[in-house]
């Protein structure tokens, strides 16, 4: 059986409304030699049979029926069956443009690159907005020097620490045994790129953006719980701050908005507190808050942040107070609204943003 040129791992789960999308999408590329691989974490909805029945019409697409484990083990599940050259993943509920794989394949095999990445297109449908975020150049990086700018690139674009908009080698990706960390489920995406981005010896980057990152939720307002997300935001941050060491970025070629990233994060750990699934009582919400007003580098990062929408401005004022009482007051009230008064929150948030 001869190989494929790339392989698309589609991890799936409870995207029955938008999964046709997906598949349609890849299926109906300008390039043809490919395989899908689609791994049904345990999907409770019809994904699984949608999967099967795409499966029965197209020889180049594999199911992979598993138990629910979370998208990093879908993912890694999908890195252990590919055979492809290349290999790229996509989320069941986005989708591609018709012309990113030959125009990308393309480009790989012209430049032999070791990863290639493209720019993002995101849609935040509750909003019928879109966003594109994208490097400002077109860059062929093959030296360690030219690779480390490279992130500075991405950085400044903020898309540097997603998986989707990247195409791999895969004999890069198995002989480096390179694996999403399966006890990580926030910004595991990046935690996988800082491994990526040690192991490469080549990084094509593009100016154009094909994929569509589809936002259908309220962000960190509606994201789930996750235990110890605290320690997983310092993880995160060390293993940045380390690969800036392994490329020898100093920190005045930092991006102005890279503090942003850890400060969304802190951002996010307090939010996590406050998520209905969460049984903390509020003394131990005031003692993390405490924890958190005295963290030196979140102190540090908070002169350079610049906060852009209701959320954030909000959470640097409640900072600035240093009362962990009146933030986790305010805090208290804004989910209790977000929770039981739906209908009341949906209309504050649409007049505030």
């Amino acid at each position: 059986m001869q190989r494929p040129t790339i392989s698309i791992v589609i991890p799936v789960y409870k995207a029955e409304l938008f999964l046709n999308q997906c598949i349609d999408s890849i299926l109906n590329q300008t390039f043809s030699d490919f395989e899908i691989i689609l791994i049904n974490d345990g999907s409770p909805d019809r994904c699984g049979e949608i999967c099967d029945e795409y499966a029965m019409k197209d020889s180049r697409i594999r199911v992979i029926h598993k138990e629910n484990e979370g998208v990093s083990v879908a993912r890694n599940t999908g890195i252990d069956c590919v055979t492809g050259k290349f290999l790229t993943f996509v989320d069941s509920d986005d989708w591609i443009e018709p012309n990113m794989l030959e125009e990308n394949v393309r480009i790989l095999e012209k430049t032999e690159s070791d990863l290639l990445i493209t720019g993002i297109i995101f849609e935040y449908l509750n909003e019928n907005n879109s966003q594109v975020r994208k490097s400002s150049e077109t860059i062929n990086a093959t030296s360690k020097r030219d690779i480390g700018e490279s992130i500075i690139l991405l950085e400044k674009a903020r898309i540097f620490g997603y998986a989707a908009n990247k195409i791999y080698r895969t004999d890069l990706i198995k002989s480096e045994k390179l694996k999403f960390n399966k006890d990580v489920t926030y910004m595991e995406d990046l935690l996988f790129i800082c491994e990526v981005y040690r192991k490469i010896k080549s990084v094509h980057i593009s100016n154009k953006a094909y994929y569509h990152y589809c936002i259908r939720g309220e962000g960190s307002l509606s994201s789930g719980f996750t235990p110890n997300l605290y320690q997983t935001i310092g993880e995160i941050s060390e293993q940045i701050d380390s690969l800036f060491k392994y490329y020898n970025i100093e920190s005045k070629e930092y991006p102005a908005n890279l503090p942003d990233g850890y400060i969304h994060g802190i951002q996010t750990c307090i939010y996590n507190n406050y998520h209905i699934d969460c049984d903390w009582s509020n003394k131990e919400k005031r003692h993390f808050l405490y924890t958190i007003l005295r963290d030196q580098k979140f102190i540090e990062q908070m002169n350079n942040f610049r906060p852009s929408d209701f959320y954030s401005k909000l959470f640097v004022k409640l900072i600035r107070t240093k009362s962990p009482f009146l933030i986790n007051m305010v805090y208290n009230y804004l989910f209790n609204v977000r929770y039981h008064f739906t209908p009341i929150y949906s209309f504050i948030r649409r007049k505030l943003l």
